[in-house]
């Protein structure tokens, strides 16, 4: 996801704001309300990725990404969850702002802000009483990313500049 900002001026103020917030979820099984049996004997891949890139040109960039990714979900009741077989899960959530404020008499202010979070879950029994059991010869593999990388510049000819 990306957003783009723009407020110039040549002599008082301007202000402007670009912001992006993506998010993205991935189950691989998942049951619902009431009591669910779910197993997994085989190979089983969830992957979730958000991206997020917000800009400014004399504007504040304000960039938020969040990503989930389960692999076996129960969700509501007294589930049974069994895993036989392997899991992967991977979550990767990036940011990136990038706010540049000119001013030729007056003003400027740079601002960019970045925020990524990640959930990345094996199994999850959800509310309710759960049985959860991973069987001993079976792989459940987690890789959570969150990245983030602000930065900003000010360029005043005459005036202050933050």
């Amino acid at each position: 996801m990306t957003a783009n900002a723009a407020a110039i001026t040549i002599f008082g103020a301007a202000e402007g704001e670009a912001r992006t917030l993506p998010r993205a979820s991935a189950t691989g099984l998942a049951g619902g309300g009431g009591d669910d049996d779910i197993w997994n004997e085989g190979s089983l891949t969830v992957g979730s990725r958000s991206v997020s890139f917000a800009s400014g040109v004399g504007a504040a960039a304000a960039g938020f990404a969040s990503a989930e990714a389960t692999g076996l979900w129960g969700g509501a009741g007294a589930d049974t969850l069994l895993n036989s077989g392997d899991v992967m899960i991977a979550a990767d959530a990036a940011t990136v702002a990038r706010s540049i404020a000119a001013s030729a008499a007056g003003y400027s202010l740079s601002q960019a802000g970045t925020n990524s979070t990640v959930d990345a879950r094996g199994m999850d029994g959800g509310d309710g009483d759960d049985l959860i059991v991973n069987e001993l010869d079976a792989v459940i593999g987690i890789s959570a990313v969150a990245p983030t990388r602000p930065g900003g510049a000010g360029i005043s000819v005459f005036g202050a500049r933050e």
